[in-house]
């Protein structure tokens, strides 16, 4: 006789397969025809045994861990990366899935990426699963840094925006009453995302590409300094990146992935960010 607890996790078995992002106690206790209290009694009994996963939110979510057929009965497959984990990974967002996937291993450092996509189809979240599957494959310790900065935010004062990223050098330019680190520096060992970096003026590009190539730059305003870090840089833009970055720049980023819109993500995918959002 199969047991109560088997039959629910049986159930969050075969109800995940239908919906990746996770089911409610109160949607198996229906399905099993139980009192939502006994449910979330044996769902906390299966999560204490590594059976299911707990997804956050209101309400909480359980998914399965289904068992690995190829490593023998009674062992789980491993918790699915960042990556995979977003909606459409199977879907829409395989390619570019591969792709990320491919930067970030890329043997010795990685590759330099370029994220292309109109305005809300999601790059700052991708360049953060992104940041976050580097960590799980163990490509850059767990306390590595992800930095963020949006080039828009400056694009009016192409001095201050330059000197954020590159450091500069006191007296260089009017304001500019000490020295200063640069964001690329403080992101030693770890990742730089650069939203909308049409907006980095070609001086900032030419630092930028040299430092892409050489693996050094020099803050603003230093002639004899040079400072050497190790960050592996994701830019993302809206517009087209031939027509607004250089051709010395553009030709550095060996990785550029195309997110797509929402309008060619499926309906399926669609439901599934609006469940999100809601929940």
């Amino acid at each position: 006789m199969v047991k109560r607890v088997d039959k629910v996790y049986n159930t969050v078995v075969k109800l995940t397969k239908t919906n990746e992002i996770g089911v409610s106690a109160l949607e198996i206790a229906k399905e099993l025809g139980l009192e939502r209290s006994t449910t979330s009694r044996y769902l906390n009994e299966l999560y204490r045994e590594s059976k299911i996963e707990k997804v956050g939110g209101r309400p909480v979510l359980f998914k399965a861990k289904i068992p690995n057929k190829d490593n023998g009965v009674g062992t789980f497959t491993k918790k699915m990366n960042s990556l995979d984990k977003m909606i459409g990974a199977k879907e829409s967002l395989n390619l570019p899935m591969e792709k990320a996937k491919a930067a970030i291993i890329y043997p010795p450092r990685g590759l330099h990426t370029l994220l292309l996509g109109e305005t809300g189809v999601g790059k700052s979240l991708f360049a953060e699963q992104m940041y976050e599957y580097a960590k799980e494959v163990n490509i850059i310790r767990g306390d590595a840094p992800f930095i963020r900065f949006n080039c828009a935010d400056y694009v009016n004062n192409p001095n201050l925006l330059t000197a954020q990223l590159f450091g500069v050098k006191k007296g260089t330019f009017t304001g500019a009453d000490s020295d200063r680190e640069g964001l690329l520096k403080r992101a030693h060992n770890g990742i730089l995302f650069l939203d909308e970096i049409h907006r980095l003026p070609p001086e900032g590009q030419e630092i930028l590409f040299l430092y892409m190539d050489k693996g050094y730059f020099s803050p603003l305003g230093e002639t004899g300094k040079t400072v050497h870090v190790n960050v592996r840089i994701i830019a993302a833009t809206t517009e087209n990146p031939e027509s607004f970055l250089l051709q010395t720049f553009f030709r550095r980023i060996p990785m550029v992935i195309s997110l797509p819109s929402l309008k060619e993500r499926t309906l399926k995918e669609r439901y599934k960010l609006i469940e999100t959002f809601i929940k």
